[in-house]
């Protein structure tokens, strides 16, 4: 059955005498048709075709011979379903793209949207994108009081705004009523090209929710999970199937997350349409019902913050705690029920001090963007779907500020940590969000603009393009604005999964934006060009040393580490030798939430599966990381010694930290630390620049730890004799006798083993008198033995 139309052509292509051509599948078939008149979007064409579906493209001039447009704008036409008439309808076309609009495309602005933002009240406190240029994406409050939405889409014919201030209408609607449409208008932003949607509305508030109804370069609407005019019937109840707007401001039945009753459904004509409704990339927070996942407005100002005295200390000074909003405390008596496994519960932590006495300088958070997964022992967080909304799961945007206005009080930096590498295959609103061409409307294996490959744990996000970058970045600047974190760890930076291109112009445009910016990632294969100068490069998760120290500590092999001195001394002199350009770019630990806990992986040595060695191993490990040049990380529950695999947030709280041996020796190493410089070197290469001496190791002389899995240094950061301080480590499974030039004649005081910590005054008791410390005439000590597996902290105190 043939079918007419009408056609209109913008000529973007500057044909004398622009001619469609039509053709069709399977056929020697086809048809030239001259324009019939204009308008003012361009040409009008009055077609009739022999077959509904057809496909079709425009040239210069009658016959085969003119020039054509490039073979990429080839167009596909197929009526929708609704269309049940072969009566004349529309459709637009525009010269530079494959899209066939069902709607007339929107004229852009004779101003751009930096003209047009530039004379908006900003409301100080808010941050207004401006990554790639001022783009006042996502739902801004401005100073008085209005609302600027906006919303990036290059391929799109209109888009409307659509929320619970104007009944959800839109061309859409069940019912339109075009008075309450808001529409966006265009205007020309990224590249200089017109892709932004922008309006400024009175009628929205603080708490509205919303969304963005898109028409054209986007999949059919029946093709999305947010399909607005699927109604339901459940028991012979009518219900609103969780999805788009609602409808003449009825109330959507609440869905829980992955619970539907069975049900029958039909849908209404403008299903079928290339239309959708979409989450605001830029949501800022998500409604709680997970049915309609709808963007809600939020005024980040607010929040009264406390903190105008703090100051991100440099990365040299921090230990590093990572620890997951929910497992931290959602199985803990002695926090409120209500704040188990959210923000609120590390608030409360927070303020009893528990940090303060443990000895971290650093929060870094697992991920807290929104995911759909509901919270459990095994959930990361690390399969996020939008970016700069955090997990309503966890509390509220105010939530999240108080938790760092409280750590700032405390003395506490906050790093929160970014997975800008792969999206969730599940709710994922950026899933052909924006369709690139239209042939990627009908391919499962590409997700437009947002999205190129996959990875092992969900669709690559495409960080190689400029207009995804922006995004991102933008999503790094809103924390650092209206949060005031001190940083971030990106997951699996690797090039498999992001461009590091992308790494370094995120690098330079963050610092730029805060200079004393925390940047760490996850990059197990540790990349050295994510060092860019070394000093102000990533702080990478140093893979080397925690696959090592594993090894070493369970006495046998591990992921491709040997129980062997390979590496021994590379790994604690902030592995220089494998991909640091300084000590900024190592960040040491021995557990994390992708990795077993030490208990967990010697109990897998049957000759090691015993509490005590588990409990000196844990020690061991634990020291090794504290003194490791670079920076330390603990994984939450590590304190204590957890036994645990890989991948679990949740783990038992001990009854009483007091009576809490590991805790509170732990406590008091992590305390080491901060106090003594000798244990936070830094720069390119100190032993260069004289404060760092090895005088045991595998490679020197029999006395000195040759061919043992022993290792010894001192380190003199300063001028000053009482700065001097000797570490010793012995991984082998026996004790080693060593001669130790401790460098300084005099008394040597013994600040931490295996078995107990105990500083000089006024942290400890400890003093030159003490029965542990070390006297040497001459610097020299002999005969010193090394317990099996133990480790050592002395420190130069008297002559």
């Amino acid at each position: 059955m043939g079918f007419s139309l009408r056609a209109h052509y913008d000529n973007a292509s500057s044909f004398q005498n622009p001619h469609l051509w039509v053709w069709y599948d399977d056929s020697d078939a086809s048809e030239d048709f001259a324009p019939t008149g204009s308008d003012t979007f361009g040409f009008v064409y009055e077609i009739e075709v022999k077959r509904n579906g057809f496909q079709f493209k425009f040239k210069d001039g009658l016959g085969t011979v003119g020039p054509w447009e490039d073979h990429s704008l080839e167009r596909s036409y197929r009526p929708s379903r609704g269309d049940t008439t072969t009566s004349l309808g529309n459709i637009w076309c525009k010269g530079d793209k494959a899209f066939v609009y069902l709607a007339e495309p929107r004229a852009p602005e004779a101003v751009s949207a930096q003209t047009f933002l530039r004379q908006l009240p900003v409301k100080p406190g808010v941050y207004i994108p401006d990554t790639g240029g001022l783009s006042g994406l996502g739902a801004n409050v401005l100073a008085d009081g209005r609302i600027l939405f906006g919303f990036y889409h290059p391929n799109a014919a209109r888009v409307y705004l659509v929320g619970s201030f104007n009944n959800w209408q839109c061309p859409g609607h069940d019912h339109p009523d075009p008075i309450q449409f808001i529409e966006l208008k265009l205007y020309q932003g990224y590249f200089g090209l017109p892709n932004l949607w922008l309006v400024v509305n009175d009628q929205a508030k603080v708490g509205d929710e919303y969304k963005f109804f898109v028409q054209g370069g986007v999949p059919k609407s029946n093709h999305t999970r947010l399909a607005h005019f699927l109604w339901v019937w459940s028991r012979g109840n009518p219900l609103w199937l969780p999805g788009g707007g609602r409808p003449r401001g009825t109330a959507p039945t609440q869905a829980r997350r992955g619970v539907y009753e069975s049900f029958v459904f039909q849908f209404s004509d403008e299903q079928w349409r290339f239309q959708q409704y979409c989450t605001d990339p830029y949501a800022r927070q998500v409604s709680a019902d997970h049915g309609f996942n709808n963007a809600v407005i939020v005024d980040p100002t607010s929040f009264i913050w406390h903190d105008d005295g703090w100051t991100t200390p440099d990365i040299s000074q921090l230990i590093l705690y990572e620890l997951s909003v929910y497992g931290f405390t959602e199985g803990d008596p002695d926090i409120a029920p209500a704040n188990r496994g959210k923000f609120k519960g590390i608030t409360e932590r927070i303020h009893v001090g528990y940090f303060d006495q443990l000895g971290v300088t650093a929060l870094s958070l697992m991920p807290l963007a929104e995911v759909p997964s509901p919270q459990g022992p095994q959930s990361l967080g690390y399969d996020p779907s939008l970016f700069f909304a955090v997990e309503r799961d966890f509390g509220s945007p105010d939530d999240l500020r108080e938790l760092v206005d409280t750590a700032h009080r405390k003395g506490l930096a906050v790093l929160l940590d970014q997975v800008f590498n792969h999206t969730s295959n599940g709710f994922n609103p950026l899933w052909k969000m924006i369709l690139e061409h239209p042939r990627e409307e009908g391919n499962t294996q590409e997700g437009g603009l947002y999205f190129n490959g996959t990875t092992p744990w969900g669709n690559r996000i495409t960080t190689e393009k400029i207009d995804v970058q922006n995004m991102l970045i933008d999503a790094c600047k809103l924390f650092i604005a209206e949060y005031h974190v001190a940083g971030f760890c990106f997951d699996a930076t690797h090039t498999n999964y992001m461009d590091h291109g992308f790494l370094e112009r995120l690098a330079k445009e963050l610092k730029a934006f805060k200079s004393n910016i925390v940047l760490v990632v996850e990059n197990l294969p540790n990349q050295a060009d994510l060092n860019r100068q070394g000093y102000d490069g990533y702080a990478q998760w140093c893979d080397p040393f925690h696959d090592k120290m594993k090894a070493l500590l369970r006495e046998d092999s591990f992921e491709g580490e040997d129980y062997t001195t390979d590496n021994l001394g590379d790994i604690f002199y902030f592995s220089k030798q494998h991909f640091a350009g300084h000590t900024n770019n190592v960040v040491n630990y021995s557990e994390s939430h992708d990795e077993t806990s030490i208990p967990y992986e010697v109990a897998t040595n049957d000759t090691l599966n015993t509490p005590a060695a588990k409990d000196r191993k844990g020690r061991l490990g634990l020291l090794s990381t504290v003194v490791a040049l670079g920076q330390p990380m603990l994984y939450m529950g590590q304190e204590f010694n957890v036994e645990r695999g890989r991948n679990y947030v949740s783990f038992s709280w001990p009854s009483s930290l007091t009576d809490h041996g590991f805790y509170q020796w732990v406590s008091r190493l992590t305390q080491l630390r901060r106090r003594y410089p000798g244990l936070k070197l830094y720069g390119d290469n100190p032993a260069d620049a004289g404060q760092f001496a090895w005088i045991i190791a595998p490679w020197l002389a029999g006395n000195r730890g040759g061919g043992r899995k022993v290792l010894g240094w001192r380190v003199r950061p300063t001028p000053f004799a009482h700065d001097t301080l000797v570490v010793l480590l012995n991984f082998d499974n026996h004790d080693v006798q060593v001669d130790i030039d401790f460098g300084l004649p005099g008394v040597w005081v013994k600040l931490a083993d295996i078995e107990q910590v105990n500083d000089i005054p006024p942290n400890g008791t400890n003093s030159a008198q003490t029965e542990t410390a070390a006297l040497t005439n001459d610097g020299n000590f002999g005969g010193f033995t090394l317990p099996r597996s133990s480790g050592f902290i002395y420190k130069w105190e008297a002559p």
